[in-house]
């Protein structure tokens, strides 16, 4: 059986997020326990990353989960890269999966240097061909040298990634030449454990994501206020909250107030949402590029909620239109204040329906064994 390390460093605190970083330690976890299993896998981190993991309660069982030193002195590109070496050797590791490519994981992998260990590039930005397609984007510089120039004097052997944009921006500009096997996937999962529909759910809208201009939370606000002045009159009969913090908090905080939409916006801040979500009857998501694979809507969808989200990149594998919630129309505020409008003024029993197929899409269709069948096929493709 040949044998993964999944790759993971330099996470540190990951309390209000890192859906990547969970989510390989979730697979890492569950994978040890699924049948039939194809490879054993192991988790190769620094100890910063560990601790981290730990707090949120991941990698509970460390069997199999190597530890990698931290170095602080003048030689610490070397050290590390011998540390790193001699553990791949001592776990007879054959495939080096990167799960989430940094600054900081390049010395490693670049002193790897052997056709031996095959190396994994796991792509989880899905802003990346987006930024290297627009040279006067801000980030442009550091994403060309992070995800061209590296890979390229590190020579992945393998490019994995949820986003099918990436792997067609890649092949169709042709920068990773050396052509690594390239592979694009369509499922995902969560530990959902603790998120289980109320059968006690009110009329709650619930916003809940990080306060940065990529999420558009003033979407939100302004469809609300739409509505508001059209004197939409179901309106009052629901209420809508908005969760989340981040640079945007304060901006976002007055324009509630500038929109006079204190009684009907209740402001939270994120918490555990496991306590929220089984409550709530619809989450919305106005988050530019891409809303697959995104953690909270899984989690929200577990708990019961219609989606009413912008349709941007590969959103239809989460959002079923009409089914299990509504996709944008028009792309902007006030085509989620349509949206809305249509939401609420549909009947309880089609809003018992979407409930349901959120249900159904998260239990049936993105799972742990159809992620692990997509995975392994191509750990195995890689390795021929």
């Amino acid at each position: 059986m040949k044998r993964v390390a999944i790759y993971l460093s330099g996470v540190h605190d990951i309390s209000g997020g890192g859906g990547a970083e969970r989510f390989f330690a979730d697979l890492f976890s569950i994978y040890q326990n699924h049948q039939n299993r194809k490879f054993e896998l192991f988790f190769f981190c620094d100890e910063s990353t560990f601790n981290s993991l730990q707090k949120v309660g991941k990698l509970q069982e460390i069997k199999n989960v190597v530890l990698l030193k931290n170095i602080s002195n003048r030689f610490k590109k070397k050290l590390e890269n011998i540390d790193f070496k001699g553990k791949l050797k001592k776990y007879k590791i054959d495939i080096v999966h990167c799960a989430n490519y940094g600054r900081q994981d390049f010395d490693r992998l670049y002193g790897l240097g052997n056709k031996k260990i095959l190396k994994v590039l796991n792509i989880v930005d899905c802003q990346v061909p987006y930024v290297l397609n627009n040279e006067k984007d801000s980030r442009y510089s550091v994403y060309k040298e992070r995800y061209i120039e590296q890979p390229k004097k590190i020579q992945f052997d393998g490019v994995f990634s949820w986003y099918e944009k990436f792997i067609q921006f890649f092949r169709q500009e042709n920068h990773y030449a050396w052509k690594p096997l390239m592979h694009n996937i369509h499922s995902r999962f969560t530990d959902t454990s603790k998120f289980k529909p109320s059968l006690n759910k009110v009329n709650v809208i619930v916003f809940a994501s990080r306060m940065h201009f990529q999420k558009r939370p003033d979407w939100f606000i302004k469809a609300i206020s739409i509505l508001k002045k059209e004197n939409f009159t179901e309106l009052t009969n629901w209420k809508f909250h908005f969760l989340g913090d981040g640079d945007l908090s304060k901006e976002m905080e007055e324009l509630i107030i500038t929109e006079g939409l204190e009684n009907l916006m209740e402001r939270k801040h994120s918490g555990d949402l496991s306590t929220i979500y089984p409550y709530t009857s619809c989450y919305v998501s106005t988050q530019d590029f891409e809303n697959f694979p995104s953690l909270s809507m899984m989690e929200a969808m577990a708990c019961g909620n219609a989606i009413i989200s912008r349709n941007v990149g590969q959103t239809s594998l989460m959002v079923k239109d009409e089914q299990n919630g509504l996709l944008l129309k028009e792309d902007t505020p006030e085509g989620l204040a349509e949206m809305l409008k249509k939401y609420i003024k549909s009947s309880d029993e089609q809003h018992l329906s979407m409930q349901k197929e959120s249900i159904r899409i998260v239990e049936e269709v993105h799972t742990s064994s159809s992620f692990i069948s997509q995975i392994e096929g191509f750990w195995i493709n890689l390795s021929l």
